[in-house]
């Protein structure tokens, strides 16, 4: 059945292929943590981060703000991975201006670009990290929701797809009531989408996942576009 295709791992990994048009436009609707909006530069944020982080350490495992911190935490490495993100494509930019009237300056811009995408793996990785810690420790968490959501949308901009896969099922399944149910099944439609285009059996997988979002009426649901 269609739920059962949902919590199961792609086994075969077929052709990558680019993503979807959608995938771009609907980016915005998708994301709507308030860090996605800031543009703070770099430096700032990992000070900011090093506090945290102290802070975190420094709270009691039973304190009542210790999941605050977490997620707060969480969502200051996705900020450095958009500011990471965004130095990368500029970098790239420039490269390009310089490579046929300036040789050793597209080399710099291409090291420039190269380590700011390490970066933005890396602060990838601990966003999962903390968004894990929110889900595991605090499962009564009144914010649960959004905390599986962005912990599945961090997997999938990662290119990790079973995870990602995961991560939204388990929110359809403990939080069905959520604001977040339409976008998940957006999600679902959109890598059944990806793997039909190697594997045709998913086309009807990916059409009724979007009848599923379709299913959620606006003004709610931001997806249903």
């Amino acid at each position: 059945t269609f739920r059962s295709k949902l919590g199961q791992e792609e086994k075969k990994p077929g052709t990558i292929k680019p993503p979807t048009p959608d995938q771009e436009m609907t980016a915005g609707q998708r994301d709507q943590r308030a860090s996605r909006l800031k543009q703070r530069q770099k430096a700032l944020l990992v000070t900011e981060i090093s506090g945290i982080e102290n802070l975190l350490r420094t709270t009691p495992k039973g304190a009542p703000d210790r999941v605050t911190i977490a997620r707060r935490l969480a969502e200051a490495y996705v900020e450095l991975e958009n500011a990471a993100f965004r130095e990368k494509v500029q970098a790239e930019i420039d490269r390009d201006a310089a490579k046929k009237t300036n040789a050793t300056l597209a080399g710099q811009k291409q090291a420039a670009a190269d380590q700011a995408g390490k970066v933005m793996v890396n602060a990838r990785k601990q966003a999962i990290n903390y968004y894990t810690l929110v889900k595991n420790e605090y499962p009564n968490y009144p914010q649960l929701d959004e905390v599986l959501y962005y912990l599945a949308y961090e997997h999938e901009q990662g290119n990790d797809y079973p995870n990602a896969r995961k991560a939204y099922y388990e929110l359809i399944q403990k939080k069905p009531s959520s604001k977040y149910i339409p976008n998940a099944y957006l999600a679902f439609g959109e890598l059944f989408f990806n793997e039909a285009q190697g594997d045709p059996s998913k086309w009807d997988l990916a059409a009724e996942a979007y009848k599923k979002v379709i299913g959620y009426p606006p003004p709610d649901n931001k997806v249903y576009g």
